[in-house]
């Protein structure tokens, strides 16, 4: 594969000398973070994801000669727009995506995006004629994977997916359906795709067993990552949870384990917003020892990991298509130096187990004798713990290294090269 950059993605900039190259497409909802876009259906957690890994893929010498895009609206009327016109937008300098045109009506809105990533695919296959082509879709719902499916089979180009939302069934029971629906046609398609991108290794072995996908459960900017001095000896020992305050990130659980913590030097520091916010301001109320911050900047929210002495990731981990999720707040968590308690989440206790303490029993009796035992634990132990998660985070886990894994092992798909593919994704990260 070239190692050599390109100055611009979402358009087409063959060159005779460039045939065998691969070509590579982009299906998405990415749009740029900007205020017109943020609305009800805009998710910045994907989004950004999305964005970093189109940014270092594209660094790493992989072309992206075409990226479309869907523009976040919810259907009419809970949306304003009945009608979502076409038209180029950039996503960052030199990157420009082509927002797809659909009528914006419940039901009518996948079939019409379907149809329009169909043909937007077969006239950049044409435009890409000539060059191993792939095509990588971000999540298998938003068009229809079917249309891009068959766009990919009629054009003869190789076609991925980012599989991040997966087997995991919605919260509102009327979404259950459709969730249903789409879980059909993704089971019977995932085992059919040329590569795979998979949050957790539970989602290759279910949807398509046998068969290789690169493992990619997130990364962090390599700017965020300190180098901070251990933290000054205090007479408080600090907590700190930040994200969506809900029921699948342990919020609750949290609130009960620390009415059993009776020690005054204790402070839990909560940052984010979510449903259970006004259970959180009640227990603020009640216990000085809690404060809450509302919803934070990330710059401010980075000074509160700095200020703390534990991160705690609490993200629940049972009932049905739990094994799915991972919490990408845990990867910025380690990377911070901090000491960090996490539930046994997907693969977190089998790779990241010897940096973070394992909460295995989810209740707030196994929570707050967990974080008695690190209180008790010399801080040089927790502190050569914490350094050797930051180290690792830095070596395997920035958005730059992710981008050269990603684009490496989708070269090798477009390139019909298997075994190739296929030994990327069992390479192991480095300790």
């Amino acid at each position: 594969m070239s190692s050599s950059n390109t100055d611009r993605c979402g358009t087409d900039q063959s060159r005779p000398d460039d045939r065998q190259r691969p070509a590579a497409a982009l299906v998405s909802a990415v749009v740029p973070d900007e205020p017109e876009f943020r609305t009800e259906g805009f998710a910045r957690a994907g989004n950004n994801a999305v964005l970093h890994s189109l940014r270092e893929m594209t660094a790493a010498g992989l072309e992206f000669t075409g990226v479309f895009s869907i523009q976040p609206m919810p259907a009419f009327p809970r949306g304003k727009r009945l009608w979502m016109p076409g038209r180029r937008v950039e996503l960052f300098p030199g990157c420009y995506a082509q927002l797809l045109p659909h009528l914006n009506l419940p039901l009518w809105k996948q079939i019409h995006l379907g149809l329009s990533a169909f043909f937007a695919i077969l006239r950049w296959a044409w435009r890409n004629r000539g060059r191993p082509r792939v095509i990588l879709q971000y999540n298998l719902t938003r068009p229809p994977a079917v249309f891009i499916y068959l766009a990919a089979r009629l054009s003869g180009s190789k076609y991925a997916a980012m599989l991040y939302d997966i087997g995991t069934p919605p919260v509102k029971i009327d979404h259950m359906f459709w969730y249903r629906v789409d879980d059909f046609f993704a089971r019977r398609l995932v085992r059919r795709l040329d590569g795979r991108i998979v949050i957790t290794r539970a989602i290759l072995d279910d949807y398509a067993p046998g068969a290789h996908g690169l493992h990619v459960d997130g990364a962090v900017d390599e700017a965020i990552i300190p180098d901070w001095p251990p933290a000054p000896p205090r007479d408080h020992f600090t907590l700190c949870l930040a994200g969506s305050l809900w029921e699948l990130n342990g919020v609750r659980l949290l609130l009960d384990a620390f009415k059993l913590l009776d020690d005054p030097t204790l402070r839990l520091e909560i940052a984010g917003h979510g449903a259970l916010v006004d259970l959180v301001r009640e227990a603020a109320a009640a216990d000085p020892r809690i404060r809450y911050h509302g919803l934070l900047s990330h710059e401010q929210v980075l000074e509160l990991y700095r200020q703390s002495d534990v991160l705690l990731n609490i993200r629940l981990t049972q009932g049905v298509g739990k094994s799915y999720l991972f919490a990408s707040k845990f990867l910025e968590y380690l990377a911070m130096g901090r000491t960090v308690i996490t539930t046994a989440m997907a693969h977190a206790a089998e790779e990241y187990g010897q940096f973070a303490y394992v909460l295995r029993d989810e209740t707030p009796e196994a929570l707050a004798e967990l974080i008695r035992q690190i209180r008790r634990t010399p801080l040089e132990e927790r502190l050569a713990r914490a350094e050797a998660g930051r180290r690792y985070m830095k070596l395997n886990k920035t958005w730059r290294r992710q981008g050269e894994r990603m684009a490496a092992y989708l070269s090798a798909v477009a390139l019909g090269c298997a075994d190739e593919a296929a030994r990327l994704a069992a390479e192991v990260p480095q300790l």
